[in-house]
């Protein structure tokens, strides 16, 4: 490399480079020294050539560090400080500066290639443990909220161990008992099957919290299949729409496990009689008066 450095704002710096020897490198970066010099341009060769014959072009037959010790330590003003003057005449114009180069230039280029190799590595590590990490992140099939945390921060975790419990939040279920009496007055879905919304009984659930009433809409989906041992009841399951209420951001939410009241909208009856519950003699009879 030479370098022109009477000013650094004014300095002009050319590299010469070539991976194979014998090309001639040394020769134009001695002969552009040479007529840089015969101009009154101060020079500067820094040799980084492990065979430096640039450096013995300029005269210098026993350098110090030079360049090795630049790369070695890697401190600012570096190269300032290794710099010397080269052995040429000075009656051809400013005998040229020299920053030497060295036999030990060679013995870098394996550390070089270690520290190449070291960098592969490195990011070969890291895209390993960008994909680990991607791995280990667990998705729900379904939005839902954490009814149940069975693991902790930091915590390692056995294959196929649980890690809590979720509910989800599009949708809540509500199971309700009904009378065998009262199935006459309700559609009932078909047992196993779901219903369309559209055709399901609609249902108000209601609760009383704090001496005021909240309800939610929901629509009676379906009924199960056997009637209970215990109390002879059917359940048939309502369900209500974004319980939480995430969607609308409005509402009181129906929170999992809260006690509520049940309304289910009956058949229609036709050519119906409404009659006071006292003209009523037992559950179904009706006295008339002629």
């Amino acid at each position: 490399m030479v370098q022109s450095k009477p000013n650094f704002a004014a300095m002009v710096a050319v590299a010469v480079v070539n991976q194979k020897g014998g090309v001639g490198k040394t020769t134009v970066v001695l002969g552009l020294a040479s007529a840089a010099s015969a101009r009154g341009l101060a020079v500067l060769v820094v040799d980084l050539d492990p065979q430096g014959n640039a450096t013995t072009g300029l005269g210098v037959f026993e350098p110090g560090p030079g360049v090795d010790r630049v790369l070695a330590e890697e401190r600012p003003g570096g190269l300032a400080s290794e710099v010397e003057p080269s052995a040429w005449p000075s009656d051809l114009g400013p005998v040229p500066d020299l920053v030497a180069s060295s036999p030990d230039l060679a013995v870098r280029e394996p550390q070089l290639a270690t520290a190449r190799a070291a960098l592969e590595a490195a990011k070969a590590t890291e895209q390993a443990a960008k994909r680990n990490l991607e791995r280990c992140e667990i998705r729900a099939p379904f939005d839902g909220m954490v009814a149940k945390a069975g693991v902790r921060p930091g915590q390692f975790v056995a294959l196929a161990a649980p890690l809590g419990e979720l509910f989800a939040t599009d949708v809540a279920e509500v199971r309700l008992p009904l009378a065998s009496s009262d199935l006459d007055f309700i559609y009932l879905p078909s047992p196993g099957t779901d219903t369309a919304l559209v055709q399901a009984p609609r249902v108000t659930l209601s609760t009383r919290a704090g001496g005021q009433r909240t309800e939610w809409q929901g629509h009676l989906v379906r009924s199960e299949e056997t009637v209970d041992p215990v109390n002879r009841m059917v359940y048939v399951v309502a369900q209500v729409t974004d319980p939480y209420g995430l969607a609308k951001r409005n509402g009181a939410p129906l929170r999992n496990g809260t006690f509520v009241r049940a309304s289910i909208g009956g058949r229609t009856v036709e050519n119906a009689v409404v009659l006071p519950r006292q003209a009523l003699r037992g559950k179904d009879r009706v006295w008339i008066v002629r």
